[in-house]
């Protein structure tokens, strides 16, 4: 190894370890401290070696480590939900619908309305599904809920007819049918913290069929549809 006049090593001779590199402060060893270098990069080396030991006893092989679990998946199983609308109360109506999980994923719904009270008398169901893209967890997360319904109704009414003639009145109870048939989609998001909450909105295509007093109607559109559910899974 030639040095010049100086004394100093020529960088164009210097051999290939007379430059080291250390840990996050790039440490740079210069000519004969090849030896520091070294026990700088054992002292690194301390901590990893001592995590290895704890895998085994005292071998610090990984052939002692134990085997690998990967974590489970975000959204991974199954659950049941069952909610109820609670604007359809309004109607003196109970609406309901049971998620039956599939997978995290998808979830299979049968949904129900029946008319308690008042004066309208009647009900129906239908079948749908719940599609979470990106589920946080079961029945929890963005949907996509397309959906068939059927629906049938119906309601008394009475009217009264003067004959000014004979000053007399007459009642006439007569009765007013109702059937819809719809299909369409929701989209919106649904909460799981064992409590239920879904909040959507989205378009349905319906056709309805009547009659009452002896005249019939029927019609059919594009009708938007506003979804609240409140309940519980299991």
């Amino acid at each position: 190894m030639d040095r010049g006049i100086d004394g100093r090593m020529r960088p164009s001779d210097a051999p290939r370890w007379a430059v080291a590199r250390g840990g996050p402060g790039r440490l740079r060893f210069r000519g004969g401290s090849l030896a520091v270098a070294a026990l700088a990069g054992a002292v690194q080396l301390w901590p990893l070696a001592a995590r290895a030991d704890d895998y085994g006893p005292g071998s610090g092989s990984v052939d002692d480590a134990p085997p690998y679990t990967p974590p489970a998946a975000p959204g991974g199983g199954t659950a049941v939900g069952i909610g109820v609308n609670p604007a359809a109360l309004l109607y003196s109506a109970v609406a309901f619908d049971v998620q039956i999980g599939v997978s995290s994923h998808l979830a299979l719904m049968p949904m129900g309305m029946v008319y308690v009270g008042g004066e309208t008398k009647g009900g129906g169901g239908g079948l749908g599904a719940m599609i979470f893209p990106m589920p946080k967890r079961p029945l929890h997360g963005l949907y996509i809920s397309p959906r068939l319904r059927y629906l049938s109704a119906s309601q008394q009414f009475t009217t009264f007819e003067f004959n000014p003639s004979s000053g007399s009145s007459e009642t006439t109870t007569e009765k007013a049918t109702a059937n819809l048939a719809s299909f369409g989609s929701t989209v919106g998001y649904q909460f799981n913290w064992g409590f239920l909450l879904r909040l959507g909105g989205g378009l349905s295509y319906a056709a309805v069929t009547g009659g009452a007093g002896g005249a019939e109607f029927d019609a059919e559109g594009v009708a938007f549809e506003a979804e609240v559910l409140v309940g519980a899974a299991f």
